[in-house]
């Protein structure tokens, strides 16, 4: 069974971003509707584009300078997640994107907090590590 306690993200060429406890990778794509009049009554559909996002959440860390300071809404980032951590052999998502949003959360009695979205900008990639 995998388990996400090894895991990590890299953003640009080394910065690892501390305090990660929580990622998400969703993918959706356009469905475009492609029937025609007389066709009947049932609708036809072809895949059109798709669309990744990566939701980032975690434990805020303000001398974290190459990790999570980058995280500003509309910087352009590159980034590797390593969704089962860094050995040779595992498979990582790797791309570039924007981040569409980025937030830090301090309650009064409790931790701060800070979650980010980015979204992927062109294709993808799934290596392994060598």
């Amino acid at each position: 069974m995998a388990h996400g306690k090894n895991g990590k993200l890299v953003i640009g060429a080394s910065g690892v971003v501390a305090g990660v406890t929580n990622w998400t990778r969703s993918q959706k794509g356009d469905l475009v509707e492609v029937g025609a009049m007389g066709d009947g009554d049932d609708k036809s559909y072809d895949f059109g584009r798709r669309e990744t996002t990566y939701a980032i959440q975690g434990n805020y860390n303000a001398s974290d300078a190459d990790g999570q300071e980058l995280f500003a809404a509309g910087a352009a980032v590159d980034f590797k997640l390593y969704p089962e951590g860094d050995g040779t052999g595992k498979k990582y998502y790797a791309g570039s994107g924007l981040v569409e949003s980025a937030d830090q959360t301090g309650p009064l009695d409790g931790k701060i907090t800070f979650s980010c979205t980015i979204r992927q900008t062109g294709a993808g990639t799934r290596p392994t590590v060598s």
